[in-house]
């Protein structure tokens, strides 16, 4: 008797990186699939924050950048990667002190299992300074 046994082992590695930004300003969460010919079904943002410390998802995209916004954010998420090219990288708007938090990137595959990857958000204040002269 002969029994033909197939696995499937997935490569791929998901690229991001911790990202600071001030108050006000926006951030870019870069966020990139490499090594891997699995074929991307979508890409999946979640974030837990200061204000709200369960993650949940708040950005999907799916194939030909369609995105869907989900629990918050809304109008101050864009999408600027490129979905051909497994580039899941977004743009938050006018960051605010409670979005300061983790971010996960997660790249759904098929045939495979998903592959993700945190990416840790700092928001610094800005300093109010005065100047008097007592001259």
């Amino acid at each position: 008797m002969f029994v033909n046994v197939f696995m499937y082992f997935p490569g791929g590695k998901v690229i991001g990186h911790d990202t600071t930004v001030i108050y006000g300003e926006n951030a870019t969460l870069l966020c990139q699939l490499t090594e891997t010919d699995d074929d991307l079904t979508r890409i999946i943002w979640k974030k837990k924050t200061r204000e709200k410390l369960e993650e949940s998802v708040f950005f999907v995209i799916r194939q030909g950048g369609k995105t869907e916004h989900k629990n918050g954010l809304e109008d101050r998420v864009q999408f600027i990667g490129n979905f051909a090219e497994k580039n899941g990288s977004i743009q938050l708007l006018r960051m605010r002190l409670l979005d300061e938090g983790i971010y996960t990137c997660t790249f759904n595959l098929y045939p495979s299992w998903p592959l993700e990857t945190d990416i840790n958000v700092t928001v610094f204040g800005k300093m109010a300074c005065s100047y008097y002269s007592m001259a």
